[in-house]
């Protein structure tokens, strides 16, 4: 039987669909939730409590804390217990496999090469001329993100990481120009703005899309039943 290594933040759905197959399967997560179904072995970052704040994602998380616990199972399993496949799953790519993890880059499985899809501004290049995407921008600066701002004035925008999911993060601009370019200033003391992208804010129902596929066919999944911070009585764009 080969092992199956399982990596991501919350691989419950993967775990799942794991144990239905013929793998001896392991699971490295930032959570577990309360109906997750134990493989054979396991390791997860956040001891849960009842009631009680784990902190945020946002600041929290990374996917070092993935790699670093996956060095149970990685450097310390021979024989039965020696890693085959790896199967990644949302918060962590193979570039994240580097130094002593560079290696095992080649037992990864499914999609390797991803940037072009985590990068969201590659990502807007290669649909931009396919599809009706909202205008988007990666300022270099302070000054350039307000240059966008006044020549697009009737435009609303949202900040957005160049990377991550979940809503996390993003920042919508205050459409009041007297307004702006204060809020604009007080956002960007505290993040990285080579980090993010400029891009227009679109009014609509909230859904999460996802696409299923093999290389003959594909499918758009697409959700409108989230739990966001909206729904909590918090007006952000957090969901899950």
């Amino acid at each position: 039987m080969e092992n199956l290594l399982l990596m991501g933040i919350d691989t419950r759905p993967m775990v799942n669909s794991a144990l239905k197959l013929d793998y001896r399967t392991f699971s490295i997560s930032y959570f577990k939730t309360v109906d997750f179904k134990m493989p054979y072995m396991e390791r997860h970052v956040l001891d849960q409590e009842s009631v009680i704040s784990c902190g945020r994602f946002e600041e929290n998380y990374s996917p070092e804390k993935l790699l670093e616990l996956s060095k149970d199972f990685l450097f310390q399993n021979y024989d039965e217990n020696e890693i085959d496949k790896i199967v990644l799953t949302t918060g962590i790519n193979t570039r994240n496999f580097s130094g002593e993890f560079k290696n095992f880059r080649k037992i990864v499985r499914g999609n390797k090469n991803t940037e072009s899809v985590d990068n969201k501004f590659k990502f807007y290049n290669k649909l931009k001329n396919k599809f009706d995407v909202p205008l988007t921008f990666q300022p270099s600066d302070v000054g350039e993100l307000n240059e966008i701002l006044q020549q697009h004035s009737n435009n609303q925008f949202i900040l957005k990481p160049l990377q991550g999911s979940g809503g996390l993060g993003i920042f919508l601009l205050n459409n009041e120009s007297c307004n702006e370019l204060k809020q604009v200033s007080q956002i960007c003391q505290n993040i990285s703005l080579e980090k993010y992208i400029l891009q227009e804010y679109i009014e609509g129902t909230n859904v999460s899309s996802s696409i299923l596929s093999s290389h003959d066919d594909s499918k758009n999944l697409i959700n409108s039943r989230l739990i966001s911070e909206h729904d909590l009585g918090n007006d952000s764009y957090e969901y899950s």
